[in-house]
């Protein structure tokens, strides 16, 4: 276990240089010109000139990879054109915003799929059958933001059950001491009822959208697992031993976990960039709709900076993701 923890660690390395490698020419041919965006709301030639060298854009763009790769290597990833700032410091003030939205819905789609999955696995084809049916179709069909809007147009233009989608809190919210950057939990931390309670309701339904689409993969993974453990010889052996529904479904989720575990990974690590229109339409300020903005004004080192950090962040997520599915599965063990 050992030697395989440090060889995947070794594996991050390479992986990260050569994303940078690849975004840093991807983001450079983009139309846009970013000293146009950082010379200013009326960009004179003598403008964009002084700040294509504030930049280092006058040089090739080779001496300008290996410029920024010794910064990347020091740990700052550049400033940004647009805000003067440094990316570094952005991406971590909207992280924590992003990291509660996108976590809180994967505990959603996690019990809503696997929950769905169970209960529609009994043998038969009733109710429960066709429900299952008809949810793995809908969140393979419905785009997350476009269920956003709806759930907008429901909840808050019609019934006005949910306050107005304008970010994690809203203008009226109760004012708290600022700790992490995401305000539920901030609001949680300083034991503010009220501002808990603000921060719920904004969290309902961008967690409610992203929660229901992404569970519908993890139901068809979870339904077509347990289905396939319970056809297994060993769960007909506990059943004719006398065993009952709540301890037979112990040996089959405890088998069927594997892939779904893999599974909840891999949209775990990819909704970090995967929320970005969600964050948009709800107004988040989170990181993904930075890397929204970053676009439109062509600012290349907060794209790169965006990239990187997703990109560290899924190749870590899918490193725990192996070493639980070591845990869970003593073949996978073995095979280290």
């Amino acid at each position: 276990m050992a030697r395989y923890i440090a060889f995947r660690l070794l594996v991050v390395v390479p992986v990260m240089v050569g994303i940078m490698v690849v975004t840093f020419f991807v983001t450079h041919v983009l139309p846009a010109d970013p000293a146009v965006e950082a010379a200013g709301a009326y960009p004179t030639p003598a403008l964009v000139r002084a700040a294509r060298i504030r930049l280092g854009l006058n040089h090739s763009i080779f001496v300008q990879l290996w410029t920024y790769a010794k910064q990347v290597v020091q740990g700052n990833l550049g400033s940004s054109a647009v805000t003067g700032r440094s990316v570094a410091t952005e991406i971590v003030d909207r992280l924590p915003s992003t990291l509660e939205l996108i976590t809180l819905s994967m505990v959603v789609a996690c019990t809503l799929g696997v929950g769905v999955a169970i209960i529609a696995s009994r043998r038969g084809r009733g109710i429960r059958d066709g429900v299952g049916k008809v949810y793995g179709a809908f969140g393979a069909s419905v785009p997350d933001y476009f269920l956003a809007l709806l759930l907008i147009l429901l909840f808050y233009t019609a019934l006005h059950v949910f306050p107005a989608p304008l970010g994690q809190a809203g203008p009226t919210a109760p004012t708290i001491t600022d700790r992490s950057g995401a305000y539920f939990l901030d609001a949680i931390l300083a034991g503010n009822g009220s501002a808990v309670w603000v921060g719920f309701q904004h969290l309902v339904l961008p967690v409610a959208a992203l929660g229901i689409v992404f569970g519908s993969p993890i139901y068809r993974v979870a339904r077509a697992s347990i289905e396939s453990i319970e056809r297994s010889p060993y769960i007909d052996y506990v059943t004719m031993m006398g065993g009952g529904r709540r301890f037979v479904l112990g040996y089959v989720m405890q088998n069927a976990l594997p892939p779904i575990v893999t599974l909840t990974g891999i949209i775990y690590g990819l909704l970090l960039g995967g929320a970005v229109l969600v964050e948009t339409v709800f107004g988040w300020g989170g990181v993904g709709q930075y890397a929204v903005q970053a676009v439109d004004n062509a600012d290349y080192y907060a794209i790169q900076g965006f990239v990187l950090m997703a990109a560290l962040f899924s190749v870590l997520v899918y490193f725990a993701v192996d070493l639980l599915h070591a845990a869970l599965d003593p073949r996978v063990r073995r095979a280290m």
